[in-house]
C-alpha cells in the first residue's frame, strides 16, 4: 500500500532518523512535500498548512491533487482538534467516524470540474487505525486515552468558536472540533481516494460542559508537536494492519 499522509499543525515530517536516507523532497503544483519509506512502504507526506497558510486560506484542491498525482492508495489525515466532551481530555487520540462541514469554503469541491460527482463512503481505514491504536496502547510506557469514534465538526477559521457556538455543537452530540478536516475529506472523497483521520485532542473547546480552558494557537501547536513522536510510532502499526487486510483479500 502506498500511503499519503497530510500533517497538521506542528508536524513537519513523520519520517524518523532511520528513514532520512530514503526521503526525497519534491515539488508539484507549488507544493513542497516528502516521499520516503516507512516499514518498506512508500509514503507521501505533505504539510497541510503550506507556507504557514491560515486554515481558511488552505487550498485543499491542490493539496489533494498532489496525492492523486502520486497515486496513493489511502490518505491518513493527522489533525489537531478541540474536545466538545469532558471524557476526551487533551492528549486523547481519536478516530472520528463522520464529520460536519460548517466551513463554507469555496475550494472544498471539484464538482464544477467533474460530472457526475462520486460519493464514496467516508472513513475507509478507520478499523485499521483503531487496531493500530490498541496495539500501541499495549506497548506504550504511558497511559493514553483512545476514542474509537465521534463526529468532528469543522468551522470556518481563523477565529475559534464562540462559547455559544461551541455549546451548540456540543449539544448536537458532536465530539470534536477543528477547521480543516471536513473540506479536506470532501475533496479526497470526490477524487475517490480513501480517507481516514487520526485526531489528537489538544484542548477543551469553550463550550465543553463543565470545563474551562482558554485555547490559544501556541497551546494547540505545542501539544500537537508533543504528540508527534507517538504519531511516528503509530503509523508503522497502521501500515502493518493494512498489510494484513491486503493479504486476506488476496487469499
Amino acid at each position: 500500500m502506498k500511503l499519503g499522509i497530510i500533517g497538521g499543525t506542528g508536524v513537519s515530517s513523520i519520517f524518523g532518523e532511520e528513514d532520512n536516507l530514503k526521503v526525497q523532497s519534491r515539488r508539484l503544483f507549488d507544493r513542497d512535500y516528502l516521499v520516503g519509506e516507512i516499514e518498506n512502504h512508500e509514503v507521501v507526506f505533505l504539510q497541510r498548512h503550506a507556507k504557514g497558510s491560515a486554515p481558511h486560506l488552505i487550498d485543499h484542491l491542490w493539496n489533494l491533487r498532489v496525492m492523486r498525482h502520486e497515486e496513493v492508495d489511502q490518505i491518513l489525515a493527522l489533525t489537531a482538534c478541540g474536545s466538545l466532551k469532558p471524557t476526551a481530555p487533551p492528549g486523547t487520540f481519536a478516530v472520528p467516524h463522520d464529520y460536519v462541514d460548517l466551513t463554507h469554503y469555496n475550494k472544498s469541491s471539484i464538482s464544477s470540474q467533474r460530472h457526475p460527482v462520486p460519493h464514496p463512503p467516508f472513513g475507509n481505514g478507520r478499523d485499521k487505525m483503531w487496531q493500530a491504536l490498541l496495539a500501541y496502547e499495549e506497548q506504550a510506557d504511558q497511559e493514553i486515552i483512545l476514542e474509537p469514534a465521534g463526529v468532528i465538526v469543522s468551522i470556518r477559521g481563523p477565529r475559534f468558536a464562540t462559547k455559544a457556538e461551541s455549546t451548540f455543537y456540543a449539544q448536537q452530540g458532536w465530539s470534536f472540533i477543528n477547521m480543516t478536516t471536513a473540506p479536506e475529506a470532501s475533496v479526497a472523497l470526490e477524487l475517490e481516494i480513501p480517507y481516514s483521520i487520526l485526531a489528537v485532542v489538544t484542548d477543551f473547546d469553550s463550550g465543553c460542559p463543565g470545563v474551562h480552558e482558554p485555547a490559544t494557537y501556541e497551546l494547540i501547536k505545542e501539544r500537537f508537536a508533543l504528540a508527534s513522536q507517538r504519531l511516528k510510532s503509530i503509523i508503522p502499526m497502521f501500515l502493518g494492519f493494512a498489510d494484513c487486510d491486503e493479504d486476506d483479500t488476496r487469499n
